[in-house]
């Protein structure tokens, strides 16, 4: 039987059933319940707010035992509920991340505090680009200064990052990895050889002396 079903059985009040179950039964002193079962479950739907009061008076004096009982359950339905957090995280992937942060910094004991709307508008302003190597790629939540060095969980804090990025930048701080980054594209521009057997570390600067040229001969024009 639905809980509004009864809800309503218990609104039609009949004197010789029990307002909650419907069995027939024979009312003494005024008793509406057949039993103290019926009685208490009635309460318990009928009193949404009590219940709550109810049940955190409850948590609050026994915490051992409702550990005790969440873990039991999780046992007994542990398939099913990593099967739902799977569909949930695949359909969340921004609130699963921002969650996992919220716990990592929870851990740490900081402040696990991030408005959901401050750190869209962040990844707003980077136009889906990474913050470390511009690409436009599936954005996650990083930390300039890591968690694990001290980096506290808010807005001024993190920068929006591509998968590959956070994950190679692991426990260095946005310095850091960027000087890495910057080593990287160096030794990469060094390594580039031209057609005229210029590397690609020479032909920037070629570019450079050319263009300061322009600017003098352009500055000596307008002195003129």
């Amino acid at each position: 039987m639905s809980l509004a079903s009864r809800c309503a059985r218990s609104i039609d009040y009949s004197p010789d059933r029990c307002w909650w179950c419907g069995a027939p039964f024979s009312p003494r002193q005024g008793k509406r319940y057949c039993s103290l079962y019926c009685r208490r479950a009635a309460w318990y739907v009928l009193n949404p707010m009590g219940r709550r009061e109810a049940s955190a008076r409850f948590r609050k004096r026994h915490p051992e035992r409702v550990k005790d009982v969440a873990r039991r359950a999780y046992e007994c339905h542990r398939e099913q509920r990593l099967a739902t957090s799977a569909r949930w995280s695949k359909a969340n992937p921004e609130r699963k991340a921002a969650a996992e942060q919220r716990r990592r910094a929870a851990k740490l004991g900081l402040s696990a505090e991030v408005d959901p709307a401050a750190w869209a508008a962040i990844v707003a302003a980077a136009n889906g680009r990474c913050g470390y190597c511009g690409e436009v790629a599936p954005l996650t939540m990083d930390h300039r200064i890591p968690l694990s060095r001290g980096g506290r969980h808010e807005v001024s804090n993190l920068i929006p990052a591509c998968k590959p990025c956070n994950s190679r930048k692991s426990i260095r701080t946005e310095d850091e990895f960027r000087a890495v980054l910057r080593a990287e594209n160096e030794h990469r521009l060094s390594e580039d050889v031209g057609p005229y057997g210029t590397t690609g570390m020479d032909q920037i600067a070629q570019g450079g002396l050319r263009a300061s040229c322009r600017s003098a001969e352009l500055e000596g024009g307008l002195a003129a």
